[in-house]
């Protein structure tokens, strides 16, 4: 990826692993699955490997997560829509 207005803003869907170290019996541990998530970000780089996301941007990127290919369900490329009014208090 080169400049930031190259970076496009996608939402993926992805499975994350889940531990757990308590005691279970069998009933228990066959409920145990991966979790769906869903993450929003511009893509900083995309491999065979991995996808890198950065949530927050400025002249440095912050909140970057790394998520494996194998763990990605789908990848949405979002667009500039509508812009909507939103009543925030910024009072202090």
């Amino acid at each position: 990826m080169g400049k930031k207005n190259e970076n496009p803003l996608v939402i993926v869907t992805w499975l994350d692993t889940v531990e757990s170290s308590q005691w279970m019996n069998t009933e228990e541990i066959y409920e145990v699955s991966c979790v769906e998530c869903r993450t929003v970000g511009w893509v900083i780089r995309k491999t065979e490997k991995n996808i890198v996301l950065a949530s927050t941007r400025s002249d440095l990127e912050s909140n970057v997560i790394s998520i494996p290919i194998g763990c990605i369900e789908s990848i949405r490329y979002l667009r500039a829509g509508k812009e909507l009014e939103l009543d925030v208090d910024t009072s202090r």
